[in-house]
């Protein structure tokens, strides 16, 4: 199954799903079908984020076993409509297995345990697994002790000169007059880049 569902497509899935849930609408039939496949077609729709995509398959596969109850629970249905319902249910068993196909191409994990997914966790700023041996640093044991001690300074290096700070400038007096004071503008302010 999971051979067949691998090449299938899930919008293109997800599309006729909706266009028979369309159909059967007028009909005494699941009411929940074609609100769900209509939020398939938004979740195929929205690339840049899986979280829809992921809630849609949860929805979808949850539906199956409604399907299940609504068929058992319900009298009264006509014999065409409800192959037709079948055959929707039916349906929804692959398109749950190529959307979660979709999700793993998108590099999604299947829940919290990472379920069937060949991604190896690596810390942030790390090399992955994949690259060339010895892509990783010791930083001590065996190379450590084989270098010997470090090299010892035969003299000392001179103090560093300290420079004292010139004295800052005596402001002058503000002369008292009626008219208000006209301060420096200065350029510049609290944050400055330096080069």
């Amino acid at each position: 199954m999971a051979d067949l569902a691998a090449g299938l497509d899930s919008s293109n899935l997800v599309l006729l799903q909706t266009g028979i849930s369309l159909a059967i609408a007028a009909a005494r039939s699941p009411v929940y079908n074609l609100p769900i496949f209509l939020y398939g077609q938004y979740a195929h729709e929205r690339a840049d984020s899986s979280e829809s995509l992921r809630t849609f398959t949860g929805i979808l596969g949850t539906s199956i076993l409604l399907d299940i109850y609504w068929l058992a629970s319900t009298e009264g249905v006509h014999g065409f409509i409800k192959v037709i319902i079948v055959l929707l249910m039916l349906l929804k068993v692959p398109t749950v297995w190529a959307t979660l196909n979709s999700l793993r191409a998108r590099g999604d994990q299947f829940g919290p345990l990472g379920l069937r997914t060949d991604t190896v966790w690596t810390m942030p700023g790390s090399f992955p697994a994949s690259s060339a041996t010895g892509a990783y640093q010791s930083m001590g044991g065996d190379r450590d002790q084989e270098s010997g001690p470090p090299p010892v300074r035969s003299h000392v290096a001179p103090p560093m000169p300290q420079a004292s700070p010139a004295p800052a400038p005596m402001p002058a007096p503000i002369p008292r007059t009626s008219q208000p004071i006209q301060l420096p503008v200065q350029q510049g302010g609290g944050y400055q880049t330096l080069p």
